[in-house]
C-alpha cells in the first residue's frame, strides 16, 4: 500500500533544519517517513557547492579587476587572463553537481527566485493577517 503525502505549507529552509526532529514526526504521524540522513547529506553537499562556487566567483571578480588595472596601464595581462580561464572552466566543472541539489524552494528555481516567491506568500499572509512562514506565532 502507498501512502501520498501532501504538504501545503511551504517552510522556510533554515527553519527545516533546526526543527528536523519535528517535521519527521509529523510526517510519522501522517504515515510518511523523511529520511533525515539522506536531507543531512543533501543539504550539506549544496551548502558546500555553493561556498566553493561563492570562493571561485569571488577569485573571478578579484582577477577581473587586476586584469583591467593591468590593460589600463598598458601591461600584459595574458598569464592572467589564462589562468582565470582555467579557474572558470573548473568553477563551470563544479557548479554543475549544484544544479542537481534542490535549490533552498525546494524547486529548480534559482535562490533569488525562491526569496522573491517566500516574500510574496509573506506579503499575501500579511495581507491576510497570518504569521509569517517559519514563526511559531
Amino acid at each position: 500500500m502507498r501512502i501520498a503525502v501532501s504538504f501545503k505549507a511551504m517552510h522556510e529552509l533554515n527553519y527545516f533544519r533546526e526543527h528536523l526532529e519535528v517535521f519527521a514526526e509529523m510526517a510519522k504521524k501522517r504515515g510518511a517517513v523523511l529520511d533525515l540522513e539522506a536531507f543531512r547529506k543533501l543539504d550539506k553537499e549544496r551548502r558546500e557547492l555553493i561556498t566553493a562556487t561563492e570562493h571561485e566567483k569571488a577569485q573571478r571578480n578579484r582577477a577581473s579587476e587586476e586584469i583591467a588595472r593591468l590593460k589600463k596601464e598598458k601591461q600584459n595581462a595574458d598569464a592572467l587572463i589564462a589562468e582565470m580561464k582555467q579557474v572558470s572552466d573548473q568553477a563551470e566543472a563544479g557548479a554543475a553537481p549544484l544544479d542537481r541539489v534542490p535549490a533552498a524552494g525546494g524547486g529548480d528555481e534559482p535562490p533569488e527566485s525562491a526569496a522573491r516567491e517566500r516574500a510574496d506568500r509573506e506579503e499575501r499572509g500579511r495581507q491576510r493577517g497570518s504569521p509569517p512562514l517559519g514563526n511559531s506565532s
